[in-house]
């Protein structure tokens, strides 16, 4: 091999090689997403949010949305969600701002009405790829809270809530007196500010805020995201009576986190005339993620279905 052709063969190589690294910095990290896969949608101020569907085989009946808790995630409902393709009911679940896979610093927002407003756009998609199908949203813990806001604040937008250990009122005060102490910019751990803060039993060998086994929640939020509870607890206690969309609100008696008397109170005070109320026995926070979550998905596409069917449903008290 003469000079000049080493030097060409040289700089070929290094032209090709140059070539393969620009394709692999333009290539897609992901292949392109299904339906089933995921996707990301624009939220309410165009913050993309990571949104996954759940379709039944057939045709649906229903839509439910579901919005997950505090430094948690739409994975944590894998399991959970498998009953309702079977009833018919297609399941839309995302992961809120700065949680999972969506966009926005972690763990964070100055106003639970950034959230209120993403629930919003994520109805309205549903609402235009399933027209003429009734929408339900299911909120827990967090997403209870959001669920319950944009509910009072927009009434007759859905057919329905199911509000699970929702932050409805703050009887058990686990975040401390809010605003907190702390740098509202600041960050906590989630198991400190909820758990640690009334030095709850056993919450120095919690490893995650969020069921047994699931390595998806944040491991720090910030303290603005505890303070704005304030804010939405104070607007659904003075507006108490302007939610009158059908409701059915779950809670379990060993809940350390939110209150059953929260649930109690804000199924009392609603406005809503179709409203039911159930305590689960033995059942703590995480529902629909512990050991006896096998009892709550029926329960929920019960209510539904009834729901579909028509008539109507009075208040039986509690």
């Amino acid at each position: 091999m003469n000079a000049t052709t080493h030097k060409f063969l040289l700089a070929a190589a290094a032209v090709a090689a140059a070539c393969f690294v620009s394709a692999a910095d333009t290539a897609p990290a992901e292949p392109p997403a299904t339906e089933a896969q995921g996707e990301m949608i624009a939220g309410g101020d165009g913050t993309r949010l990571f949104l996954k569907r759940d379709l039944p085989e057939g045709d649906a009946r229903a839509v439910l949305v579901i919005v997950h808790g505090l430094a948690n995630h739409h994975g944590l409902y894998d399991d959970f969600v498998k009953p309702f393709g079977k009833a018919g009911i297609a399941v839309y679940r995302y992961d809120a701002r700065g949680h999972g896979r969506s966009e926005g610093r972690r763990g964070y927002v100055k106003s639970y009405w950034e959230m209120v407003a993403d629930l919003r756009a994520v109805v309205a998609l549903a609402k235009a790829e399933r027209p003429g199908l009734p929408v339900y949203v299911l909120g827990h813990s967090m997403g209870g809270h959001v669920s319950a806001l944009y509910g009072t604040k927009h009434p007759g937008e859905v057919s329905g809530f199911i509000l699970c250990a929702g932050v409805l009122r703050y009887h058990f005060m686990n975040f401390g007196w809010l605003p907190r102490p702390e740098d509202p910019e600041a960050e906590i751990s989630p198991v400190d500010a909820a758990y640690g803060t009334l030095h709850l039993p056993g919450w120095k060998e919690l490893s995650t805020f969020s069921a047994e086994g699931d390595d998806g929640t944040l491991k720090s939020i910030s303290v603005s995201i505890l303070n704005a509870f304030s804010e939405g607890i104070d607007y659904l206690k003075k507006n108490s009576k302007a939610f009158v969309d059908p409701v059915l609100v779950l809670t379990g008696n060993n809940d350390m986190c939110v209150s059953p008397q929260d649930a109690i109170d804000f199924y009392r005070e609603t406005g809503s005339a179709d409203r039911s109320l159930r305590i689960y026995a033995g059942v703590g926070h995480f529902l629909m993620a512990e050991e006896k979550g096998h009892m709550i998905a029926p329960e929920i596409i019960t209510w539904i279905e009834d729901r579909l069917a028509g008539g109507e449903f009075v208040d039986a008290g509690i």
